[in-house]
């Protein structure tokens, strides 16, 4: 993704190049290149004229430049980096229940039967990630959960649960994204967590996912055998970071 550098915040991030000439254009136009004494630049006056012409001024001159067509990320002088999307896909996986609290229902796909299978200590294991750290947890899940969805032939990203997103970013084969689709994994940065997305629908003026996950009830580090979860989580809770990741190559 293709980062672009922006003035605190004084253009979007699908405008910075097409624009970033008329900017300097308004405000060399009222700072000019005489480079004054620091202490005498008046920049209280200055900057805001300068935004003003930028703003208003410049509407007959035509600039181009690229602009996203999904995401993309603006860094910006003030040190904070965010990210604009364009729409989440609405729509549903299908196949996760709700009305249970184990992984029992993964029996069939992966031999996830009985409390204990699928962690990598038995011979009958048959499912995608059988590592066993500490049971259950969320990352055990999420990769198992995503292999049943999209079929095999890739190589998971490691990573703590809200470090995958982040680790699939620069990894090959991978692209995160600030708008979900129905199938990708998604990082909880904050709390440290990974989940997937089994729907995604439209909530008032945004959107709202609905995941499944193992090992969100007990605040233990250990992951039990009973807590595979699903519940609603809305657009607010990932504030336009790219917690989203997938494969190109998936095709649900």
């Amino acid at each position: 993704m293709e980062k672009r550098g922006v003035q605190c915040g004084w253009q979007s991030a699908g405008q910075v190049e097409a624009g970033q000439h008329s900017r300097r254009a308004g405000s060399r136009k009222e700072a000019g290149w005489e480079r004054p004494n620091w202490s005498m630049r008046k920049e209280d006056i200055r900057t805001p004229t300068a935004r003003q012409y930028y703003d208003s001024g410049l509407d007959s001159i035509a600039f181009t430049g690229v602009t996203d067509t999904e995401s993309s990320s603006t860094v910006n002088e003030c040190g904070s980096t965010s990210a604009t999307s364009g729409n989440a896909t609405y729509g549903e996986v299908g196949g996760a229940p709700t009305d249970r609290n184990d992984f029992g229902w993964m029996c069939e796909w992966g031999h996830i039967c009985t409390d204990g299978d699928g962690l990598g200590n038995r011979s009958t294991d048959t499912n995608f990630y059988k590592f066993d750290i500490a049971g259950y947890q969320c990352v055990w899940y999420a990769w198992n959960r995503l292999a049943m969805i999209h079929g095999g032939g890739w190589t998971w990203v490691s990573g703590n649960g809200g470090q995958i997103a982040g680790n699939a970013a620069n990894a090959p084969g991978w692209e995160v994204s600030a708008s979900p689709k129905p199938g990708d994994g998604v990082s909880f940065v904050h709390y440290n967590h990974v989940a997937v997305v089994e729907k995604v629908e439209q909530a008032g003026s945004g959107w709202r996912i609905f995941v499944s996950e193992g090992n969100f009830r007990d605040s233990s580090l250990e992951g039990h055998w009973n807590e595979y979860h699903t519940r609603w989580v809305d657009q607010s809770e990932f504030d336009g970071k790219q917690v989203f990741f997938r494969r190109p190559s998936w095709t649900r």
